[in-house]
């Protein structure tokens, strides 16, 4: 029976260790690549720096997940609670009482779901799911000093807000 537990105990362990480390300290130090920090240091950013926006890119791979998660699920409330109060290119209030099949089309679904959640930016300089369908960001993207903020941005489903 110890021996049982202590399978159980080892099992949850190791793989509560494997969830810090979606996203890799040379993925944090690449964003810094063409920033005026890399010119100023020549390269060598300081490791605490590194290391805190690892942990950033780390909380902004997990959003991805809850994003695709809530997609799987069809979830349009919890979607809409992810949404940016002010979206640049859309109005949250216009999806407030829509159904998921009024937003996303089936094959935009699959998309999100197919898609790999990254630890980097895209040319677009967002966090995107389903080839750009969604755009998506952390405290950074979204110009606030709230490091606990993470928001979809922008929605490029069936339905794109009120004309």
């Amino acid at each position: 029976m110890k021996k049982i537990i202590g399978l159980i105990i080892l099992s949850f362990l190791l793989n509560n260790i494997s969830y810090a480390d979606n996203c890799s300290y040379e993925e944090a130090l690449r964003t810094f690549k063409y920033s005026a920090l890399w010119e100023e240091t020549d390269g060598n950013i300081p490791e605490d720096i590194v290391l805190k926006h690892k942990e950033l890119l780390e909380r902004t791979y997990v959003f991805g997940l809850n994003i695709q998660q809530a997609i799987k699920e069809k979830d349009m409330d919890k979607i809409y609670s992810y949404l940016q109060e002010d979206m640049p290119f859309q109005n949250k209030k216009d999806f407030k009482d829509k159904s998921f099949e009024e937003v996303f089309t089936e094959e935009h679904r699959e998309r999100i779901l197919s898609d790999t959640v990254e630890c980097y930016r895209t040319l677009s300089s967002r966090f995107e799911l389903g080839a750009g369908i969604i755009w998506y960001g952390n405290h950074k993207d979204l110009d606030t000093d709230d490091e606990t903020a993470m928001a979809i941005q922008v929605l490029r489903g069936l339905y794109q807000g009120e004309e």
